[in-house]
């Protein structure tokens, strides 16, 4: 027979009552037979063999015999009777015991598999946590490290620490978020102070760093709808930096006096972000986010701002005099374009030192 244990168990112990059924009702058909046969025939021929002649008891049978008949027929189907009975409660009270047993047996294996199931996973949290708090480690150290390629593996390092625990641990996800911060503000000092850089610097020829953009690309690709926290960007070198086209959330970061000269962010999301005294000039912003942004002193000379939009964003039309925009480019105070900057343009070549 095949299938489940438990199946096969509960079939066998049924083929046993049944069998133990059949065998009691065919006992009692043939102790009936018997009766029938022992009393009607067997009984009045011996009764008249002892007592009468043999023709008067093979043709009518003695009133004692009769009487012994009757109680003894009586007495059979009373005994009969309460074994049957006593069969049937027997078969109910075994089908019961039998169900209640599995049923605590099935109770018992699921709480044995949720035991090992809830083990299973605490086991497994403990691993994780373990791995982290080794990723951690390691990746800090090497954040320090002199060769660029490490410092950018611990980066990444991170980045995959953070998608571990953004939906566990929030506050660890956010010391990492600072962590890096911290780290690409103080690499862009570096650079900035061994260059002798300055804000009023017409053009930027040094070019930033790998580590920087790495830094720049995890926080693009930090999980949305992010919280109303912000990213403390302030004052990052980001020249000439081109960031993966996969990072595209740069909501509530504070670009605050960042360098972000000739810089590659086409189709981003600013919104929300701070970009106050910042330096923009010649970045690809197509398409960009800027609404709500906070732009008061940014320069956006010569930036590619086709199809950006600035809706509600802080910034002045004269912020635009030499900027790239199209008929699709939204200001705060309506649709931009060719237009409307003509005059401007024409106005900043026609004086001295201006564009032609």
């Amino acid at each position: 027979m095949t299938g489940e244990p438990g199946q096969t168990q509960r079939l066998n112990q049924d083929d046993y009552l049944v069998a133990f059924l059949l065998g009691l009702i065919i006992f009692g058909v043939v102790a009936w037979l018997f009766t029938e046969l022992f009393f009607d025939f067997l009984l009045p021929h011996w009764f008249a063999k002892m007592h009468v002649p043999i023709g008067a008891a093979l043709s009518e049978p003695t009133p004692k015999t009769d009487m012994s008949h009757t109680n003894a027929t009586s007495i059979i189907t009373v005994v009969f009777t309460f074994w049957g009975g006593a069969a049937i409660t027997l078969m109910w009270a075994w089908r019961n015991i039998n169900a209640s047993i599995e049923s605590s047996t099935s109770q018992m294996q699921a709480e044995i598999a949720n035991t090992q199931a809830e083990t299973a996973r605490m086991q497994a949290e403990v691993a994780l946590k373990t791995q982290i708090s080794t990723d951690l480690a390691k990746a800090y150290e090497q954040l320090g490290h002199a060769h660029m390629a490490v410092r950018i593996g611990a980066i990444y390092t991170l980045e995959k620490v953070m998608r571990d625990v953004q939906d566990t641990d929030f506050n660890l996800y956010w010391s990492i978020i600072e962590t890096l911060s911290g780290f690409a503000r103080n690499r862009s000092r570096e650079i900035i102070n061994s260059n002798n850089i300055s804000p009023s610097d017409s053009g930027f020829t040094v070019v930033t760093d790998s580590d920087i953009c790495a830094f720049l690309g995890v926080i693009g690709r930090r999980k949305k709808p992010e919280t109303a926290r912000v990213v403390n960007c302030k004052g990052l070198y980001l020249v000439r930096c081109g960031v993966p086209s996969d990072a595209l959330n740069f909501t509530h970061c504070d670009f605050e006096g960042s360098y972000m000269s000739n810089i590659q962010m086409s189709g981003k999301d600013f919104e929300n972000s701070s970009f106050f005294m910042a330096n923009l000039s010649s970045g690809n912003f197509r398409g960009s986010n800027f609404r709500n942004s906070k732009c008061s002193g940014s320069d956006f000379s010569n930036a590619w701002l086709e199809g950006a939009d600035f809706a509600g964003a802080e910034v002045a039309e004269d912020q635009f005099r030499s900027a790239i925009t199209d008929v699709e480019t939204v200001f705060p105070w309506g649709p931009g374009g060719p237009s409307i900057f003509a005059a401007l343009r024409a106005e900043t070549s026609a004086q001295p030192g201006g564009r032609s």
